[in-house]
């Protein structure tokens, strides 16, 4: 499942680096369930990949990153935020 889970995560990041302007619903709403993953490094890199997105609706999902209980999550939210 955490292999899954990283190769969907792969496949967003990939898109957006292609400079893909369009990320459809389902995969944001994929990021959404991956903020609220057991494993650390899901929930680094759907913030990470949020914060590629560039859209402002994104600062809305990410404000709950910022009461993460991983510390580096919450500072990746915040450094993500202050960025866009």
């Amino acid at each position: 499942m955490r292999r899954l889970k990283s190769l969907v995560l792969g496949v967003l990041v990939l898109m957006v680096c292609l400079g893909s302007a369009i990320v459809q619903a389902d995969e944001v709403d994929e990021l959404i369930k991956q903020l609220k993953d057991k494993d650390v490094g899901v929930r680094m890199k759907a913030v990470e990949t949020l914060c590629k997105i560039g859209d402002s609706r994104v600062v809305e999902l990410l404000i709950p990153a910022l009461k993460d209980k991983n510390t580096d999550v919450r500072r990746a939210a915040s450094w993500m935020l202050g960025e866009m």
